[in-house]
């Protein structure tokens, strides 16, 4: 089989782009945080609730994607290396909160991380916006169900 893209784009050309560059950057990122002891899903956590102080798991679920119980498996791992605290709030509810060492190894995974936000910064600002508004409609595209969809 021919990988190589065709000028219309099928669909396949478009899985292949998005898995190879997703395969490139999931491979940047965990050489660049294996030494702060931090995967990229957990990277993502604590810059999420660094920006809000009253996001319980479920939000963090829903913001990022993921399953509640892939949420409470990043945050046990977060909770046992001090970078984040729970704290229950008004009905039981428990939120989560960035702690100092958590805002110290976010600062450290961003500098980690800089050369791959660098390179991307040196696409042209109209590419980097065309690639950004196009996965968001094939991201949109991909999340309506389908007609006769019971899953």
């Amino acid at each position: 089989m021919d990988l190589r893209p065709t000028p219309w784009g099928t669909p396949l050309d478009v899985i292949t782009a998005v898995r190879r560059v997703n395969k490139v950057l999931r491979s940047r990122f965990d050489r660049a945080l294996h030494g702060l002891y931090l995967s990229y899903a957990q990277y993502e956590v604590l810059l999420l609730i660094s920006t809000d102080r009253n996001l319980h798991a479920a939000a963090v679920a829903r913001d990022l994607k993921i399953s509640p119980q892939a949420v409470q498996k990043l945050v046990e791992k977060l909770l046992l290396g001090g970078l984040v605290e729970t704290l229950p709030i008004d009905g039981g509810v428990v939120v989560l909160r960035i702690t100092h060492d958590g805002r110290t190894r976010l600062r450290q995974a961003a500098q980690a991380l800089g050369d791959t936000h660098g390179r991307i910064e040196r696409l042209a600002p109209e590419l980097r916006t065309t690639l950004v508004e196009g996965l968001q409609r094939v991201e949109r595209a991909l999340s309506r169900p389908l007609d006769g969809d019971w899953l």
